[in-house]
């Protein structure tokens, strides 16, 4: 990976892509730092979330900047309003659920970039099946476990 040398800049609205639960904007895509990270806004409506998942390439930081989410990392759950961060690290199993009660954003910084590439090879397959979107997923380093039980209640 070469250097990350120049400003990454973001316009107000970038390009948008549905996703299983709300949509993702993309702020500032690895290619546009060299791959040293990426930035991701998510727009989640409520009661919906991503699944229990482990990253196997990349730490995330998340940032929430409306409503209210429950965080899963590990063993431990979470709730933060706006304004609260969590930053769970690579290889450890964790789920997002907007638990407020509107549509809710979240700013994602993953680093190194690259698994923002995952929504839009999603958007590009015809099939919701779960041996689908877990193959897709593979391909970044992104692997699906168990939901928390308490997740879903």
């Amino acid at each position: 990976m070469t250097k990350f040398m120049h400003a990454a800049i973001s316009p107000p609205v970038r390009g948008t892509v549905e996703v299983i639960a709300g949509l993702n904007r993309m702020r500032i895509p690895s290619a546009d730092t060299n791959g040293a990270l990426a930035v991701m806004e998510m727009i989640v409506p409520r009661d919906e979330g991503q699944p229990r998942h482990i990253h196997a390439l990349e730490d995330a930081f998340l940032h929430v900047l409306k409503g209210k989410f429950g965080f899963w990392c590990a063993d431990e759950y979470v709730e933060l309003d706006q304004g609260g961060c969590i930053a769970p690290p690579r290889n450890v199993p964790h789920q997002i659920r907007n638990v407020g009660n509107s549509t809710g954003r979240l700013l994602v910084v993953v680093t190194p970039g690259g698994s923002e590439n995952f929504y839009p090879a999603l958007a590009k397959t015809p099939s919701s099946k779960t041996a689908d979107v877990s193959a897709i997923a593979a391909e970044f380093g992104v692997s699906f476990r168990p939901a928390v039980q308490s997740a879903i209640n």
